[in-house]
């Protein structure tokens, strides 16, 4: 008998290994000491189907996730749908094997059997028995080794008997001679006889039968009472990246009393409001004044045109607290309505007066051409030009058409706000292929840098020096998550519009009631002083120089230059970790902008002239360790979906809203939190399956036979009251 071995993990159409991306997605485990193991799952021609990975902490807790590969050619979690069970483990080599065929619990421990030359497979965890595609085994001779508990005495019970029904040879080691500690497997016999043999394995007593608690995979009663004992299931994956919470005492002043209020009072957490007037106040600043990053190099320059993405449940006052924030744009927008109302009304005289002027500038020149045909009537046709429109000031828009926007941006080059309540009707309106003019359009804007030319029939040809955006907007958790999907899915962390959100943020929501108190109305004026100055800003009046083109910029105080080269330095070291993935990566290389944002903004909202200081850039730089948290957080949300689904099960089964015995069925058509469809539910009971808290219950519910209906039984733990 040979040594088997292990089936080499292979690359997508990018390069990249199943080792490599299963590496990339668990490394924060890894920085904690966890251990790696990549199993591949193949077809019994040795094609690869799928791989989980098992990832075991220090604390011995574990992480095993499927994944797969997408119609891409990228990986994805989950397993492939498989309509007549998964396939069994290291199928590829059980398929042409001599018998005894030996069947365990887990990857691991078949692993270790095949390493010693054993041919070796197994369905997965101990609940998996009747999950698995057995006909390759079929009249086979096979001996189960179960794991020395009662979880492995239940599996090898449920095994046996589903193979005994195909017609195999049945054997099972006696585990109880083995010496054994509690819960001990293979694994562990191997590791006390590190030079056994196949021999000696093969020599192993065995028996006909195991005694064992009812066999999960005969009974067709739903109570968990039935199910046997079971074995304490594995705590599930967190369903979110830890974040730190936010510090008030990072804003100006100025706007720390109004932020501390609005959160304590709605109540909410401070960032919602925090990110909300500070994007409003990018918008204000706009392309006005710029910062230089550099001592010495002009050519790099940040605008303080910031894009901001509040995430949170609903009802957890997001959009209340967005629009207080965005309240002090209101007067400003009054204001501006009534002097473009004045404007017009102006205009239409001058308009009025013009067109009488061309008539008779007209009629004069029909005259002298009716005198004398080869006179030049230019001069007089000329003195006749109608007067432009006057611009309409635009601080806010909610329409996101290309040509709405182009409109805008050509009156207000210095550039406005564009709100959206629900971002992801925007983000999912420019997913679209008839909108990729309006995708281009907002990445340029973003970036404050970017000249865009607009030719249409209808409107001609409309250009901007610099398209300059800002925007503010937010989501719910089971929305943002399937777009994020799909932007990892795509390989390469997309084209970069989600990596343009700097100020995303995704805090822990507040188990707090909120105060009755009067609005603290000091507070409240000092941020409208600080809107009105910004929005009538003179950059004459702050000390900054101006180019050849007219932009106005400031630079850091030598203090605060060299607090940023070196936090810059650092920034661009971590994400050169070949361990990051390329949509983090992406999202974090766009920091530089932020910090320089946000440093500018504080700078002005205190009133300040000059360089800009090292406790602006200070807390600045607080933001963005902050911030990198959250879009760890938000990355992650696209990958740990089945995750957040099993934590809506068990959350469910907690309040005693899911009976034991339940099928897919029942689960996606509740309509739970992250649970909307068949392949959301399937996902989650996968993993409440491989982490122990479920077994299956396949019961036949049709007298005429046919496929069985897949029922789930609930750990008792669960629903202990």
């Amino acid at each position: 008998m040979t040594t088997a071995k292990l089936l080499q993990p292979a690359p997508n159409m990018a390069g990249e290994t199943a080792f490599e991306w299963a590496t990339k997605r668990t490394l924060p485990q890894r920085n904690r000491g966890g251990k790696l193991v990549v199993h591949t799952y193949t077809d019994a021609d040795g094609e690869p189907v799928f791989w989980k990975y098992r990832c075991k902490n220090p604390d011995g807790s574990k992480e095993i996730r499927p994944f797969r590969r997408n119609e891409n050619g990228s990986f994805e979690y989950g397993e492939p749908p498989f309509p007549n069970g998964k396939p069994l483990y290291r199928l590829h080599e059980i398929a042409s094997a001599q018998d005894p065929i030996f069947i365990v619990e887990g990857e691991t421990c078949a692993d270790a059997l095949a390493a010693i030359g054993i041919p070796a497979t197994t369905s997965g965890a101990c609940s998996s028995a009747g999950r698995a595609d057995w006909e390759p085994l079929r009249g086979r001779t096979v001996t189960i080794w179960p794991d020395l508990d009662n979880a492995g005495r239940a599996y090898a019970a449920a095994v046996s008997a589903i193979l005994r029904g195909m017609g195999c040879a049945v054997s099972i080691v006696d585990v109880s001679r083995l010496g054994l500690p509690e819960h001990g497997d293979c694994v562990d016999w191997l590791a006390v006889h590190p030079g056994a043999t196949a021999a000696d394995v093969l020599a192993l007593a065995t028996v006909a039968e195991i005694p064992a608690t009812t066999s999960t995979a005969t009974t067709s009663s739903t109570s968990a009472a039935t199910v046997g004992d079971w074995p304490e299931p594995q705590p599930l994956p967190d369903a979110q990246a830890p974040v730190p919470a936010f510090k008030t005492f990072w804003l100006p002043p100025a706007l720390k009393g109004f932020v501390d209020d609005v959160s304590s009072v709605m109540p909410c957490p401070p960032e919602y409001v925090a990110v909300s007037l500070v994007v409003a106040l990018g918008s204000l600043i706009g392309r006005k004044v710029g910062i230089l990053p550099r001592r010495r190099d002009a050519r790099w320059i940040e605008f303080p045109n910031l894009w901001g993405m509040i995430v949170a449940p609903p009802a957890a006052k997001k959009s209340p607290a967005m629009r207080e924030a965005l309240s002090f744009l209101s007067p400003l927008i009054g204001q501006a309505d009534a002097e473009f109302s004045e404007a017009m009304k102006a205009h239409r005289v001058a308009e009025a007066a013009a067109k009488l002027k061309v008539e008779v500038a007209e009629k004069a020149a029909k005259k002298i051409l009716s005198d004398n045909p080869d006179a030049d009537v230019r001069v007089i046709l000329g003195t006749a030009d109608m007067p432009d429109p006057p611009s309409h000031r635009r601080y806010v828009t909610d329409n996101c058409t290309a040509s709405a926007l182009m409109s805008v941006l050509a009156a207000n080059p210095n550039g406005f706000l564009i709100k959206r309540d629900e971002l992801m009707t925007l983000l999912k309106q420019v997913d679209r292929d008839d909108a990729q003019d309006l995708r281009a359009l907002l990445m340029s804007g973003a970036d404050g840098k970017t000249p865009v030319t607009d030719d249409t029939i209808k409107h001609g040809a409309r250009h901007v020096d610099a398209c300059t955006l800002s925007l503010i907007g937010t989501s719910q958790p089971d929305a943002i998550g399937p777009f994020i999907d799909r932007v990892l899915q795509s390989g390469n962390g997309g084209d970069g519009l989600l990596a343009r959100f700097g100020l995303a943020v995704w805090p822990d929501p507040m188990d707090v009631d909120g105060i009755d108190a009067a609005p603290d109305e000091r507070a409240t004026r000092r941020v409208a002083e600080v809107f009105r100055r910004l929005a009538d800003l003179d950059v004459t009046k702050i000390g900054a120089d101006m180019d050849d083109d007219g932009t106005a910029t400031l630079r850091f105080t030598p203090a605060a230059q060299e607090m940023f080269d070196a936090w810059n330095r650092e920034l661009e070291a971590r994400i050169r970790n070949p361990d990051m993935s390329s949509a983090l990566q992406g999202h974090l290389g766009k920091h530089a902008k932020t910090v320089c944002g946000l440093a500018l903004i504080y700078h002005l909202a205190e009133g300040r002239t000059g360089p800009v200081g090292d406790d602006a850039l200070h807390y600045s730089i607080e933001w963005q360790g902050y911030l990198a948290a959250h879009a760890e957080r938000l990355y992650r949300a696209g990958k740990m979906q089945d995750v957040a689904a099993a934590h809506c099960v068990v959350r469910h089964v907690r309040r005693g809203d899911l009976e034991d015995g339940f099928t897919l069925r029942h689960l996606y058509r509740r309509g739970w939190g992250e649970i909307k469809s068949r392949e959301a539910a399937k996902a989650a009971v996968d993993l409440l399956l491989d982490y122990g808290h479920l077994r299956t219950l396949p019961i036949d519910l049709s007298p005429a036979g046919g496929r069985p209906t897949e029922r789930y039984a609930i750990h008792p733990s669960l629903t202990a009251r």
